[in-house]
């Protein structure tokens, strides 16, 4: 009796403990109200019976390990249940998972279509309008329209002539320092006795100066 009540005791703290996270529909917390019933009846069935002194030859010790397999054979029943219910949740996310994916595929598809449908009315509205501004203008007489432009002053780099005339100076320096090099270096002839005995190392024996005609 002792064992039963032990036994019972164990059961509804269980029951209470599986109640704070399932429902009362819950498969694993029908197992153990089903547990707890026939706990229940046990006991009633023990209390039915008038108190009788037996003498028995059963060893203690293998009671108690008898009590403790059929304890042990009730958790894993609980167990057994809790891993079936753990499964069919699981199962079920797995099935919300792939609706949900599905449905994430199928509303990109839809943005999609949308977008493309979005785009061909937005061209066959610009197409209308263009087709009635044809038919319009077919109907007045005109071949060819431009759009009448506000005129603009085209912008030069401002400059002062000052600026202009230094810089015109300087170019023309440079290009007389530099045609004027060039003349002298492509001229073949001497000037100077200098430059004769530079060029063949020979002495100069006479030099005549360039005549000028007046």
């Amino acid at each position: 009796m002792q064992q039963l009540k032990t036994t019972l005791l164990n059961l509804e703290l269980k029951r209470t403990e599986l109640l704070t996270k399932y429902d009362a529909a819950y498969p694993l917390v029908q197992e153990v109200e089903k547990q707890i019933m026939e706990a229940k009846s046990s006991i009633a069935n023990e209390e039915s019976k008038p108190p009788q002194e037996e003498t028995t030859d059963q060893d203690p010790t293998y009671m108690m390990l008898k009590s403790e397999l059929a304890r042990a054979q009730a958790d894993l029943s609980g167990f057994r249940a809790r891993a079936t219910a753990t499964n069919l949740v699981a199962n079920q996310y797995r099935m919300q998972a792939r609706n949900l994916e599905q449905l994430g595929i199928t509303q990109q598809d839809l943005k999609l279509a949308e977008k493309t449908r979005q785009d061909n009315y937005l061209l066959y509205q610009q197409k209308r309008e263009e087709a009635r501004i044809s038919d319009a203008l077919d109907q007045r007489g005109i071949l060819n329209v431009a759009l009448a432009e506000q005129p603009i002053a085209p912008t030069f780099p401002v400059q002062s002539p000052a600026r202009t005339a230094s810089i015109t100076l300087l170019l023309a320096f440079f290009v007389s320092l530099g045609t004027g090099f060039i003349a002298d270096v492509a001229d073949p002839s001497f000037r100077t006795p200098d430059e004769v005995v530079g060029y063949l190392e020979m002495p100069v024996l006479a030099s005549l100066p360039r005549r000028t005609t007046e």
